[in-house]
């Protein structure tokens, strides 16, 4: 990653992707001419805040936008906001990227059940130590 400031660069480090979601339009974006651009910041997200739920007409309509999100992107920690409160403890100090933490528990292939403009997503958990070289070229 690319600092500006070198001095900051020991301080500074990727903890995680939070993306803020219009509850009101995320279904308009997603369905829209901007729908790859907000499928990606979706899928991109460790965490996933669907801010202004009170100005959603029923639960039924929020559960479809919920449905679709998880569609793109079924592992971030999705919260319902009112005027983007949140607890700061759910968006820092996530550590998303300090593999060292993180093992893998299972093997698991969720699929989705919707699709956005040809985007879908697989996610893949493995019980086992994974070595990044053969894994990367079993991806390509």
């Amino acid at each position: 990653m690319f600092w500006m400031d070198e001095q900051l660069c020991s301080d500074l480090y990727l903890d995680g992707v939070v993306t803020m979601i219009d509850a009101k339009y995320c279904l308009q974006q997603l369905e829209g001419p901007e729908a790859k651009q907000a499928a990606q910041q979706i899928s991109l997200a460790d965490v996933i805040v669907v801010n202004k739920i009170d100005l959603i007409p029923n639960r039924a309509y929020l559960d479809g936008l919920i449905d679709k999100i998880r569609s793109v992107n079924g592992l971030a920690m999705l919260m319902e906001t009112q005027r983007s409160k949140v607890e700061l403890d759910h968006i820092l100090d996530l550590h998303c990227y300090d593999v060292k933490e993180k093992q893998l528990s299972s093997v698991t292939m969720v699929t989705p059940h919707a699709h956005i403009q040809n985007m879908s997503t697989v996610t893949i958990e493995i019980a086992a130590d994974v070595v990044e070289e053969r894994f990367d070229r079993w991806l390509e």
